[in-house]
């Protein structure tokens, strides 16, 4: 059975391997100046002084680059990069540059200054979506389908890290409607299918 969990009437003991998630186990940056001067020194393509030493401009930084000069998890940039119009996947090796226009690395270039990195990193679990559809007993397909119908961009498909409000609406929306038997039958039969074709 590929959802054990009537999650109306939840599993205590992965409940509780659940709940573990939602529980939380710098070189800083100087005021860049007025908006205006922000904006030029975003887009320009002047030496910047970051971490890596490196001198691209920040519209042409990779978006694991923008995670280690600034200290911001993988995750956040890309949803971020996502909610400001780009089309997932995302890729941590894209570049600014191919995702965004200039006002929109703009608006991210604002959000990682006036930000924390450690208390954005705290809202995100350190599981994958794989691992949370591990751990709640249920088929990856339906748990990517509920993503889908919340409206969660997974900017890294099933390798994306929930947050953990995501996570406990997740939760909430599978104690209301938990998978059908028939989809359970149909994801098996896929499997089947899928084992067929690698033998």
């Amino acid at each position: 059975v590929f959802f054990s969990i009537g999650m109306h009437k939840c599993n205590w003991r992965i409940r509780s391997r659940i709940d573990d998630l939602l529980v939380d186990d710098d070189e800083g940056w100087d005021e860049i100046g007025s908006y205006e001067a922000q904006k030029r020194w975003t887009l320009s393509n002047e030496e910047l002084t970051k971490t890596t030493g490196e001198g691209n401009a920040f519209a042409d930084s990779r978006i694991m680059d923008l995670a280690f000069d600034y200290n911001f998890p993988l995750s956040y940039i890309a949803d971020m990069v996502v909610s400001l119009g780009a089309r997932p996947p995302i890729r941590d090796n894209d570049r600014i540059s191919e995702l965004l226009d200039g006002e929109q690395a703009f608006a991210l270039l604002e959000a990682l200054t006036s930000l924390d990195g450690a208390d954005v990193e705290s809202m995100y679990l350190d599981s994958t979506l794989e691992d949370v559809a591990d751990l709640m007993e249920m088929p990856v397909d339906a748990l990517f389908a509920a993503c889908a119908e919340k409206g969660f961009s997974l900017p890294h498909g099933l390798q994306t890290q929930l947050r953990r409000d995501q996570l406990t609406a997740l939760i909430a929306y599978f104690e209301e409607e938990p998978p059908s038997s028939d989809f359970n039958q149909q994801q098996e039969e896929n499997r089947k299918m899928r084992r067929g074709f690698d033998d």
